[in-house]
């Protein structure tokens, strides 16, 4: 009796597959498989929290902006990474998208054009993972260097976040966005305070830029 039944089984299962193939003829314009992978964003699931690192590109750094060994000790390190020193260690900078069950939060914004060519692709990144620059709303600066706070704003010095309020560290804030520490900053070094101002200038403006210290939770999830 098991081998009657599962017989007629495998006949019925032959006859659907026979019927449906007859029915599978060739679509005048097929759809193509989606195969390719991204390579500007990477997601990873915390418990009920998405985080999308969103890449933005990369700067090559000398190997003397590393610290702690002697300069031949760091060549020879560098080598057995098989990591190339000239022009410099290709270091790359991203952003973090956190979408939290109540707020999506962009941690730093990249780059935009403050750093070359090789930089700036966060927000198209941020674009090409299915979200949108107004749906954030929330901007959680770690630091206030350009590769960080630069993509906050377009070509025309205009909020990109235009519903974001930004949070950045009070010690930063109080340096780069110091008029006096820049006229007492070196020449060379002046030109980070102007990126950090113009960048966060429309969300002060607006009344949208907090500062932040060390104490306490700054919001749900984020300590």
């Amino acid at each position: 009796m098991k081998y009657a039944n599962a017989k007629l089984i495998r006949n019925l299962l032959t006859a659907a597959v026979l019927g449906l193939s007859s029915l599978a003829t060739p679509a005048a314009n097929p759809i193509p498989m989606q195969t390719t992978q991204a390579p500007g964003f990477y997601r990873l699931a915390v418990g009920d929290t998405l985080v999308t690192a969103l890449y933005d590109g990369h700067i090559h750094l000398a190997p003397t902006l590393l610290k702690g060994l002697d300069q031949q000790q760091i060549q020879s390190m560098l080598a057995r990474m098989f990591l190339q020193t000239d022009p410099g260690v290709q270091t790359a900078v991203n952003a973090y998208l956190v979408h939290t069950p109540g707020n999506l939060v962009l941690v730093d914004a990249g780059a935009a054009q403050c750093f070359g060519p090789t930089l700036g692709n966060a927000l198209n990144n941020l674009k090409a993972a299915g979200y949108k620059p107004e749906q954030v709303d929330t901007v959680l600066l770690t630091h206030m260097h350009p590769d960080h706070v630069c993509g906050l704003v377009d070509a025309q010095g205009q909020a990109v976040f235009v519903n974001a309020t930004v949070h950045g560290p009070k010690g930063d804030a109080d340096f780069w966005l110091n008029a006096d520490a820049m006229a007492k900053a070196p020449e060379g070094n002046k030109p980070f305070f102007q990126m950090a101002q113009k960048s966060l200038a429309p969300y002060q403006a607006a009344g949208k830029f907090k500062t932040f210290d060390k104490a306490g939770p700054l919001m749900d999830g984020f300590a």
